[in-house]
């Protein structure tokens, strides 16, 4: 059985207060999140459109010196909580001294 466009847009529209906080890591954070880089950043939502859901704004972290980043994820806390998943980024970074990383768009899609 497949999902209506407008039940997994609605299925999306649920996690608007749900994963609110985005992290950064340096290796593939698994189910637990695990290789956290830095402090996680608020994120906030546009609504869901055709089974996807993107963020309504750049999210943008401090990145400590010696950092790497390779993967982004999705938490329902600040510090503590659930982690809710996470992904690749489009590029890998190191940082030699402190910097910031910006992460432009996250997308959530349900097929």
């Amino acid at each position: 059985m497949s999902l209506t466009v407008a039940l997994r847009d609605d299925m999306l529209d649920a996690i608007d207060g749900v994963a609110v906080f985005a992290s950064l890591h340096s290796a593939d954070p698994g189910d637990d999140g695990a290789d956290q880089v830095g402090d996680r950043e608020p994120i906030t939502w546009s609504d869901a459109s055709n089974g996807s859901k993107v963020s309504a704004a750049a999210v943008t972290f401090t990145v400590p010196a010696d950092g790497h980043v390779a993967y982004g994820g999705l938490w329902d806390a600040e510090t503590g909580g659930n982690f809710l998943g996470g992904g690749q980024l489009s590029s890998a970074e190191d940082y030699t001294a402190e910097g910031t990383y910006v992460l432009d768009t996250v997308t959530i899609t349900l097929t």
